[in-house]
């Protein structure tokens, strides 16, 4: 009888951490190195990364954010390798530098499965739009330009930059964003703080401070975990990657990663980790639960036989 009796109880508290195993899930994230410009994958538990690739061309580029109604992941910033090709002034083939403002900076997209990035078109409007964000709500890709402290709208089909917006006088330079889909709110963060944005207007609101340290600390990676929820944020500086707690702007460490983090982006995987397709989160716990009574009923007969 007391066999019975433990056995049940394992059967049951097995059941139980089944249950909860099958309706965790995260989503799948991807960094951008500030260095080398290369694309990782991030690990969420542990912020190290593994090497997806490089870009063929030398390029620069900072904020990421993932298109799930196309599959598109889009960098800001991309520098366009063909400003190099443009004779200046003096007929030199250098003329980056002098080229009109934005024409040699722009949105790109991303391969996930080799790193290469393509170039779409210029900002116009900047050559330094670094945050970038996805509403997936209203589909709208959100910039934010730390030149002209002003959150922008980003055409992805041309990279053009349209302004919505200034941030306010906060302080300090939002130089990243991330967007979450659960309440319709875009985050922005900077040096020290963590703030919401007014997608109408573009300005800022307090969250609260970050506590991750100052200065030559940059918080550049911001993104929401589209399954989990979970608010990341990668450190450039000392490599170091957060989660933070989006009521207060609180970051708490997670580990020391091989990445300086410049930019994040998560693909939603949408699947639970165990394979259990057919059951809802209800349908697993109203199952553990008839699981658990059924076996409380045997040992029930079992004690009255």
């Amino acid at each position: 009888m007391r066999r019975s009796t433990s056995t049940a109880v394992i059967v049951c508290l097995a059941l139980i951490a089944l249950g909860s195993a099958a309706v965790g899930h995260a989503a799948i994230m991807y960094a951008s190195d500030d260095d080398s410009d290369e694309i990782y994958l991030i690990d969420l538990a542990t912020g190290q990364g593994t090497l997806v690739g490089s870009s063929l061309e030398d390029m620069s580029f900072s904020g990421m954010a993932y298109d799930a109604s196309t599959g598109a992941m889009f960098v800001s910033d991309v520098y366009d390798p063909a400003c190099d090709l443009v004779a200046d002034g003096n007929g030199q083939e250098n003329a980056g530098a002098a080229a009109p403002l934005g024409t040699c900076f722009g949105l790109g997209s991303v391969d996930l499965t080799t790193g290469e990035v393509t170039f779409i078109g210029p900002h116009v409007s900047s050559n330094n739009i670094q945050g970038l964000a996805y509403n997936s709500t209203n589909n709208v890709l959100y910039g934010a330009d730390a030149t002209g402290s002003s959150l922008v709208e980003i055409d992805p089909s041309t990279g053009e930059a349209t302004i919505v917006g200034p941030w306010g006088a906060i302080g300090s330079v939002i130089r990243a964003m991330a967007y979450d889909s659960s309440d319709d709110t875009l985050y922005g963060v900077s040096v020290t703080n963590l703030f919401t944005l007014d997608q109408a207007t573009g300005a800022a609101t307090l969250v609260g401070p970050l506590g991750i340290g100052a200065l030559p600390l940059e918080a550049l990676g911001l993104e929401v975990d589209p399954d989990t929820g979970v608010l990341y944020l990668g450190v450039v500086g000392n490599s170091s990657f957060y989660s933070v707690a989006k009521a207060t702007g609180a970051a708490t460490l997670i580990g020391a990663s091989n990445v300086e983090i410049s930019g994040l982006g998560a693909i939603p995987t949408g699947a639970p980790l165990a394979a259990i397709p057919t059951l809802s989160p209800v349908g697993i716990g109203a199952l553990v639960l008839l699981l658990c009574a059924l076996a409380a009923w045997q040992i029930a007969r079992r004690r009255t036989a």
